[in-house]
């Protein structure tokens, strides 16, 4: 094949060789006529091992000794926006929320606003339970193989005990004894099986199996520590479990629902005695216990599934609804005589935040105060009747694409939901604009005036970042391709690259687009401090050069000294470190150049 000339017009259609087409003593004697001895010029070149293209030092760096060890220096995680579905908990003062978020335990206090993370875990945390007397929390990482399950303080962050659990397929569901004591986890094996531990000693002490269906919950009486309860799809499980005895016996009976309810998913369990218990239901009902019998129904308390309870004296329900439910002393012994009772009082959090959201768990750290974490992942707290937003959340969409503002601590984002928010860190958000089509990549201009979107359709939208005005610089269209690039170059100039292969460069001054067809999708790019040279990385793990026209610079050794406004390309010459031998091209996502200490941001999971 030939090698396309480098004054090539700029729409056309050229074809950067990959490695096996070009030697290197072609690529450093086509480079530059005026060295002498070109190959003394270093080259990287198979490392990472993947790369199909050279690169070459800058000038002055010929002989430079590399070090081995990394930097003494690194980022340090200082906030988390969200939480996962795994729950809520709060510490016995009522100071702080407990929540999760991938591998990480977050603590957060009200007073402070700031956050503690607990890094126990290598993989994402599928469930916790939160010790009934201490300040203590029980994690399970999520795992194919055996589960990781650590005990650790809310407050110190220090792990007190670690063990494997042998479920096959994960953890599903767990809680502490009222005495604290032991733990118990429900697997996601077919028998949805139950073991028990103490925990202070890892050590499994009894196990049963539950049921074939999947198991929704599990909870033991603080009023009876013996009596135990599982719930799931279409049946309920009571148990009574011998924990006096160095190996606990277990006898589970079924609940009877008779002819007072329906068979269907129970969701959610509280205690409310030693013999009563109330469960919630995919419909909406509570269902109220005496032993394994069912007694009452308080028919659609939720308009949907009931999906948390708690309560301290009361009864506190959140449901897919968005509201939260409490349910007095009154107004319980009212529904032993009057199935169709009341709740003492209602707040809708679904209004409250703006938007439809179901309530997701629910904790309370005083008798007149719940904290709720939402399905769109914020935290609020409802005291006396009152909603306050304790935490905003970027939504349970996953986040496509993140772009730092360059002098602010500003970060843009942009999610599957089709939505790009404007972030002030550690926490406020300044806008939210929907989007008419999903977007995958998001960059702002070098002075932090403009935010470029790329939408889905080749579509291309511009953000004033200070009145948030909004300008379509191509209107999207019916087609596969999308933006999966952008780079704003000192100058003003605009780089986008699309899935469909195109390299396009928008001049901000006059407004005049080149289009450039390039052999792969290219993932990364950057430009230099002067906005002449686009260096990019693609899908063939190629490492090449564009002028501001848009044409293909054919010999990578002239630009070897160019000084570059960013660094986000995986390839080149300082970020060769960063790559561990024999790497897999997906090891590294993409580096940052660190031009001061500031707060960067990163997506999540």
């Amino acid at each position: 094949s030939r090698r396309p000339d480098s004054n090539s017009t700029p729409t056309r259609l050229t074809k950067p060789l990959r490695r096996s087409s070009l030697t290197l003593s072609d690529e450093i004697r086509h480079s530059s006529p005026q060295l002498h001895n070109p190959r003394s010029v270093p080259s990287m070149r198979g490392h990472p091992e993947f790369m199909q293209a050279p690169v070459f030092a800058p000038e002055g760096m010929e002989n430079v000794v590399f070090r081995s060890d990394p930097p003494d220096f690194g980022l340090q995680l200082h906030t988390i926006l969200g939480a996962a579905n795994t729950g809520v908990g709060c510490t016995k003062d009522g100071h702080s929320v407990f929540t999760t978020a991938a591998t990480v335990g977050i603590m957060y206090d009200k007073k402070t606003k700031e956050q503690q993370f607990y890094y126990g875990h290598s993989g994402e945390i599928c469930c916790f339970a939160q010790h009934p007397l201490e300040d203590l929390a029980a994690t399970a990482q999520s795992s194919k193989a055996d589960t990781l399950i650590n005990v650790w303080h809310l407050h110190t962050m220090v792990t007190l005990a670690s063990f494997q659990d042998p479920h096959g397929r994960g953890v599903r569901a767990m809680c502490f004894t009222p005495s604290g004591d032991h733990l118990v986890t429900v697997g996601k094996d077919t028998s949805h099986s139950m073991h028990i531990y103490l925990w202070a000693k890892g050590e499994l002490v009894a196990d049963a199996r539950i049921h074939s269906e999947e198991v929704y919950a599990i909870g033991f009486n603080p009023f009876q520590s013996a009596m135990g309860v599982t719930c799931g799809k279409n049946f309920v499980k009571f148990w009574d479990v011998a924990f006096n005895d160095p190996k606990p016996k277990i006898a589970g009976k079924n609940g009877i629902i008779g002819k007072r309810g329906v068979v269907q998913r129970m969701l959610c369990i509280h205690f409310l005695s030693a013999e009563s218990s109330v469960i919630g239901t995919e419909r909406g009902d509570l269902y109220f216990w005496k032993a394994s019998v069912l007694m009452n129904v308080v028919m659609g308390a939720h308009k949907g599934p009931v999906t948390t309870m708690s309560g301290s004296g009361s009864l506190v329900t959140g449901g897919k609804d968005g509201k939260i439910l409490v349910w007095n002393q009154a107004d319980l012994e009212a529904q032993r005589r009057h199935p169709e009772c009341n709740p003492s009082s209602c707040v809708d959090l679904a209004i409250a935040s703006g938007g439809h959201t179901s309530v997701q768990s629910i904790c309370l750290p005083a008798p007149t105060t719940v904290m709720a974490l939402m399905a769109n992942h914020s935290l609020w707290e409802v005291n006396n009747g009152n909603p306050i937003l304790i935490r905003q959340s970027n939504g349970p969409s996953e986040i496509l694409a993140v772009a730092a503002h360059p002098t602010l601590p500003h970060i843009a984002c942009v999610s599957e939901d089709r939505t790009l928010r404007i972030w002030d860190i550690p926490a406020t958000l300044l806008q939210s604009i929907t989007l008419s089509h999903r977007s995958r990549s998001v960059a702002y201009s070098i002075d932090g005036s403009k935010l470029a979107v790329g939408l889905a359709g080749n579509g291309l939208l511009v953000v004033d970042t200070t009145t948030f005005a909004q300008k379509l610089l191509r209107r999207p269209s019916a087609g596969p391709g999308e933006f999966v690039s952008l780079s704003y170059s000192p100058t003003g100039m605009l780089a986008g690259a699309s899935t469909d292969r195109f390299l396009e460069i928008w001049d901000g001054a006059t407004g005049r687009r080149t289009n450039t067809k390039v052999q792969a999708v290219v993932t990364h790019m950057d430009w230099s401090a002067d906005g002449t040279v686009l260096q990019t990385d693609d899908t063939n793990h190629c490492h090449l050069y564009f002028q501001s026209d848009g044409s293909y610079i054919s010999r990578p050794l002239s630009v070897r000294s160019a000084v570059w406004s960013t660094w986000s390309c995986r390839l080149g010459w300082p970020v060769q470190g960063i790559w561990p031998p024999n790497a897999d091209p997906h090891h590294i996502t993409t580096p940052s150049q660190v031009t001061s200490v500031a707060p960067c941001a990163v997506p999540g999971t």
